[in-house]
């Protein structure tokens, strides 16, 4: 599966708008352990590679440029907590749209970190 997700906690956050605003599910999906959970706009949770590539399919298909700040970013071992506010421009539902993340980051064998639990909102 090549590598996944990045060297340091607090650039998850912008390698994701970077994937987006590429269009690629892939690079998206590769900061995502395969064992993740991914918080839908329902409250529902996905779970597992497959679900949360049907997720991402879904997020880019909205279109738009999408900016994603960290603001926040505790360590403990081999889990992270990240916060960040986010915001997509120009996508076709609405003019702009934005919230407030918050992603618990895990240590992979690799040395870099990947999403296991994603709550976009």
């Amino acid at each position: 599966m090549g590598t996944m997700g990045v060297p340091q906690p607090s650039e998850i956050n912008a390698a994701f708008a970077d994937g987006f605003n590429r269009g690629d599910v892939d690079a998206l999906l590769a900061l995502y352990h395969p064992d993740a959970a991914v918080v839908e706009v329902d409250g529902t949770v996905s779970h597992g590679t497959d679900p949360i590539r049907d997720h991402l399919e879904r997020l880019i298909a909205i279109g738009g440029t999408m900016t994603s700040t960290n603001l926040t970013t505790v360590v403990a071992g081999e889990i992270a907590l990240v916060t960040a506010a986010w915001e997509i421009v120009g996508a076709s539902v609405a003019p702009s749209i934005n919230g407030r993340s918050a992603e618990v980051l895990r240590l992979g064998a690799d040395g870099t970190w990947a999403y296991v639990i994603d709550q976009p909102a």
